[in-house]
């Protein structure tokens, strides 16, 4: 009678504790997630418990990134999207049935780590974008104030961090549970336009230069044009295929645009014209443009030959008329130099650029080659002259034919070959004279 009574207080005690648990739905005894106790734990407080946990080991988990030069990134691996599925254990340690810990088999369970590649990319990608920096090319500027024309700036390399490789090593240290501390050597982005490719394009090809120191060559007036017609052309950029047209970059020569009165050729004789002594500047250039080897487009002679050029190497302008125009032929961008000397009254103009290739150093050369004799003088009759009076209206001049050529010498100084620039034929002029009456009748029929 005494067993009896014994056994059935012991199943009464385990239906009433099974019965406790199983009504209460709480995690039984002797069960662990990852190491840690959650028996006698509600569903949500085993979440609970699990998420702190969780939440504390990432966020105290720290991230370093160190490059090889010393710098240092860091974050928490709270940032990096890593997951515990904590939830499916929960769930099955919820789902055993109520029993003691016997001494010989407990219950436990591991929670799964889920890796997000996309947001570990994402944080490192943000973390280390202070060591990333896109390569700067070399630049020129040009500054005829600097002894070598240009100011050059050189190149300076970028760096990038591996971003994909980094993702693979901090992915296995979360794996393996492992320090997140890692190494880095950035990548090395070289820049594609060097100091030495700077260099190269500031070469100067050629220099010409002409002078207006003496008589009308130096009159003020023509001075300040010649001044202005420089500063607008001076550090000009042509770009390989472009072509330079010298009327429309100094524009209209009038008052209105700032231009002097000077002396200039209209029809066939000197008179003040606005921008007079400009021809001095197309003229200038002309001849750097063909020792450079450029591609002459267009190009007209004066009148007659100027003072200050050998024959057949003038270049005349006029607003709105004969116009200087040529072709950057090269490979490469040119920038056009136009400098005036005030103390040796000198033009020079330079063109810089990539030098070519051959090495031929090139000349121009220009000779005379026959003299056209000047017409009879033209005599016309003006009404208003007192009697006996002779005045000469424009001045009579022979004419002459010119041959101008390119000659190219090797790095030896031998003769290459000639090229044909120009021939040119300068025609006569004739004199002409306006007289007065008297004398007019007196050259048409004669008399005492």
């Amino acid at each position: 009678m005494r067993r009896s009574y014994g056994a059935l207080c012991i199943v009464l005690t385990l239906l009433l504790i099974g019965g406790c648990a199983t009504g209460e739905d709480k995690i039984g005894i002797s069960v662990e997630i990852d190491g840690m106790e959650v028996d006698g734990l509600t569903e949500y407080q085993a979440h609970e418990k699990l998420s702190y946990h969780y939440a504390r080991v990432l966020a105290d988990k720290k991230l370093v990134i160190t490059t090889t030069d010393g710098r240092t990134a860091t974050t928490s691996a709270d940032k990096l999207g890593v997951t515990f599925d904590y939830e499916d254990a929960v769930a099955r340690a919820m789902s055993l049935s109520y029993l003691p810990w016997n001494g010989t088999s407990g219950r436990s369970f591991d929670v799964s780590m889920q890796i997000d590649k996309d947001a570990i990319k994402r944080e490192l990608t943000r973390i280390t974008a202070e060591f990333n920096s896109q390569p700067q090319d070399a630049a020129f500027r040009y500054n005829p104030r600097s002894e070598t024309f240009f100011d050059i700036a050189s190149e300076k390399n970028g760096t990038r961090v591996d971003i994909d490789g980094l993702v693979e090593q901090v992915s296995q240290a979360l794996m393996r549970n492992e320090e997140l501390s890692f190494e880095t050597e950035l990548t090395k982005l070289e820049a594609q336009y060097t100091l030495q490719d700077a260099q190269a394009d500031c070469a100067m090809l050629c220099e010409f230069t002409t002078e207006f120191a003496d008589g009308s060559l130096a009159a003020e007036n023509r001075v300040l044009n010649i001044e202005k017609g420089a500063k607008l052309i001076d550090g000009y950029e042509l770009e390989p295929g472009e072509e330079f047209d010298i009327n429309a970059v100094l524009g209209a020569r009038n008052e209105e645009n700032g231009w002097y009165e000077a002396p200039g050729i209209v029809h066939g004789r000197y008179q003040p014209e606005y921008g007079g002594g400009i021809c001095q500047v197309s003229t200038t250039l002309y001849n750097a443009a063909l020792l450079a080897r450029l591609t002459i487009t267009e190009r007209h002679h004066h009148s007659w030959p100027m003072g200050y050029i050998a024959i057949g190497q003038d270049a005349t302008i006029s607003t709105g008329g004969p116009n200087l125009r040529f072709v950057n032929s090269s490979e490469h961008a040119i920038v056009i130099s136009a400098l005036t000397d005030s103390d040796n009254k000198t033009l020079t103009v330079r063109i810089f650029g990539r030098d070519y290739e051959d090495g031929y150093r090139v000349e121009l050369k220009s000779a005379k080659l026959k003299q056209l004799p000047q017409p009879d003088a033209e005599y016309k009759l003006d009404t208003n002259l007192p009697p006996n009076t002779t005045e000469c209206y424009r001045k009579g001049r022979a004419g002459s034919v010119s041959e101008t050529y390119i000659h190219y010498y090797d790095a030896e100084g031998e003769l290459v070959k000639k090229e044909l620039v120009s021939r040119d034929t300068y025609k006569p002029i004739s004199a002409i004279y306006y007289v007065s009456e008297d004398v007019y009748y007196a050259m048409q029929y004669g008399g005492g």
